[in-house]
């Protein structure tokens, strides 16, 4: 297991061929799918969910630090979902995000696990400024931006549609 973060409570590693299987089961859920700009109908298969799998394993290795992470939740070793520290949409700007099994919501896990990548980015990858993007009626992904430290600054067109825009600055 190649970890990049703990916290209290989770484990960020990188993603395992296995982890196609959660990918899967998370990607194909849509109440976990409602708020994520898609242009694809909700039936991933699996063959997409291994490909989206081995692109960040393929990631890792010319990009050390950047991409997606599996987060494991440290008590029961389940896989719960899985955050971002990667290059938003088409831009140079590195976005944090996250997305996780409805079970698992309501938790902290976001903001604690964001919260040390916002950590992580400033004082381990050197960068200056993070951002955030969420649909503006998807207010918990928005209130967990700001718990982190993100400010609004206003909408823009991400990933194809209109999204609020978040961002932080090194200090």
């Amino acid at each position: 297991m190649n970890i990049l973060l703990e916290t209290e409570r989770l484990i960020l590693r990188e993603f395992e061929k296995e982890d196609a299987k959660h990918i899967f089961r998370l990607h194909n859920d849509p109440d976990v799918m409602k708020y994520i700009p898609h242009k694809e109908p909700l039936d991933v298969p699996m063959e997409k969910c291994e490909l989206f799998v081995n692109h960040f394993m393929d990631l890792y290795k010319t990009e050390p630090g950047y991409g997606l992470y599996a987060l494991i939740l440290k008590e029961t070793g389940d896989y719960i979902g899985w955050n971002e520290f990667h290059q938003l949409d088409d831009t140079d700007e590195i976005e944090i995000g996250y997305r996780y099994f409805k079970e698992f919501w309501g938790n902290g896990y976001a903001t604690e696990s964001s919260k040390a990548l916002v950590d992580y980015g400033f004082n381990t990858m050197g960068e200056k400024k993070l951002v955030g993007v969420a649909m503006p009626d998807n207010t918990a992904s928005c209130r967990v931006l700001e718990k982190i430290g993100m400010k609004f600054k206003e909408m823009r067109k991400y990933y194809g549609v209109d999204l609020a825009y978040y961002e932080i600055f090194c200090e």
